[in-house]
């Protein structure tokens, strides 16, 4: 499942719109929820970690794990890029 679709999928589960998944975050408005469910940007990390939390408190423990699953591969990435940048220096 792509990053776009598994938002889209706990936005659903949450039974949010896009206006009060945007304002669940912390969002100015519903514009950078809608890029990311179209994948036109990435879902930012912070999003993500809030994103699980709110999926494990309304009881959705799978959509919560592939979440996690997400937050930790992004997590790895940014570790290799690191090591990547510092043995190139």
């Amino acid at each position: 499942m792509t990053e776009a679709a598994l938002f889209h999928r706990c936005r659903k589960a949450l039974g949010f719109s896009l206006n009060e998944m945007a304002r669940a975050l912390l969002i100015a408005s519903d514009r950078n929820p809608r890029r990311w469910e179209d994948g036109t940007r990435p879902v930012s990390g912070p999003a993500w970690v809030a994103l699980e939390y709110m999926m494990r408190e309304a009881g959705e423990i799978a959509l919560a794990d592939q979440v996690a699953e997400v937050v930790a591969q992004r997590r790895i990435a940014s570790a290799q890029r690191t090591a990547q940048t510092e043995a190139s220096a």
